[in-house]
């Protein structure tokens, strides 16, 4: 872009006037030439074909000025020095920022590019009534949180997250955070770690067992009937303790709710063949 400045000493009536000459004269910018009347001084004017580069680089409809940063609603557009309504959708798309009030083609930390809006988002919104979520690794709206950089979908705060928020649990098979009773395949909700694991790798600290009722590692199993009892060597609350004479025997600790080898001094207690 090239530009031809005139600067004149000139009475202020006469350059007022020849400031709204120029605006009726060029109501409009054009793609190839821009003319600015910007005022240096009371008695000086510099007019410009095409924006100067610079501190005011984008031609603005609205004013007729050139401006470093484009008004409310308009967005400086790079490819066109121009303050737009709507940012290019490319190739490559560029993104509407209200921070930065400018077509971004990576939006800045905390927003998102999300395509069903054209805009830089703090919250992403349904694609095609598709949820997405923000993902921190590419700064977009996604579906599908990468597998990658092992980040799951949070519906509580529509973030790709490395850790699902309080009562959901990350669930490899949807990469997704889930309620314990969605947790997929023989899989249970570890408040821990906040993850779906397998019942082997309940915690152990305090020892855990895998509750077939609410999906959970819980550290005492349920008495709700049937009954269930945590069995150590499954890490599973089971409705039968092992009874296998002559290999290993277990009893039902009621205080505890486990299938125990030997039970509890306090307070005393006896094993019961009959009852187990």
């Amino acid at each position: 872009m090239w530009r031809d400045a005139l600067r004149t000493s000139i009475p202020t009536s006469i350059r007022l006037a020849l400031h709204r000459w120029v605006a009726l004269l060029v109501p409009q910018w054009s793609t190839s030439v821009t003319i600015s009347a910007v005022f240096a001084s009371q008695v000086s004017i510099s007019i410009y074909l095409g924006c100067p580069t610079g501190a005011n680089t984008y031609a603005d409809t609205s004013t007729g000025r050139c401006l470093a940063v484009c008004t409310s609603t308009f967005y400086a557009d790079p490819t066109t020095l121009k303050c737009v309504n709507a940012c290019p959708t490319g190739p490559p798309r560029y993104y509407a920022s209200d921070v930065t009030r400018s077509c971004l083609l990576n939006c800045t930390a905390g927003e998102y590019a999300d395509n069903s809006t054209g805009k830089c988002t703090k919250t992403c919104t349904a694609l095609n009534g598709v949820a997405t979520f923000g993902d921190n690794s590419t700064r977009r709206c996604v579906i599908t949180c990468p597998l990658s950089q092992n980040t799951f979908a949070d519906t509580t705060t529509g973030l790709c997250v490395l850790v699902c928020s309080l009562g959901f649990y990350s669930n490899n098979a949807t990469q997704s955070c889930v309620a314990s009773t969605l947790c997929s395949g023989n899989t249970f909700g570890d408040p821990t770690t906040r993850r779906c694991v397998v019942a082997l790798n309940c915690p152990s600290t305090p020892y855990h067992f895998a509750d077939p009722t609410t999906r959970k590692c819980v550290t005492q199993c349920p008495s709700t009937a049937p009954g269930y009892w945590g069995d150590k060597a499954i890490k599973y609350c089971a409705t039968i303790c092992p009874w296998n004479p002559g290999t290993y025997v277990t009893w039902k600790d009621i205080s505890t709710r486990q299938c125990v080898t030997v039970c509890p001094t306090n307070p005393t207690s006896f094993s019961d063949n009959v009852t187990q």
